[in-house]
């Protein structure tokens, strides 16, 4: 069982490892992206209108490996599985 003092312990972390990840150098990400992921999106939400965001959001990252938590799931990864999903 984990007491308050864990959780908070945790909490900080979790905050740390998050923010070592904003701010990390990593090469930026082309903006063009953007509007591809969201025509995709689009399409496969349409299609399917009763899912909620998140729920779409959460069933890509569970199929790749990613667990109920896609924060470190990238963009391509999102863009193939819609695409994927599109194309059916």
């Amino acid at each position: 069982m984990v007491d308050k003092e864990d959780e908070e312990d945790i909490a900080e972390k979790v905050d740390e490892i998050i923010n070592e990840q904003i701010n990390n150098s990593s090469p930026s990400r082309p903006e063009e992206r953007i509007d591809v992921i969201l025509e995709e999106l689009e399409e496969y939400w349409k299609e399917s209108p009763d899912l909620r965001l998140g729920q779409i959001i959460g069933g890509i990252g569970q199929q790749n490996g990613f667990g109920k938590d896609p924060f470190y799931m990238e963009d391509d990864v999102v863009l193939r599985e819609l695409e994927d999903r599109n194309s059916d």
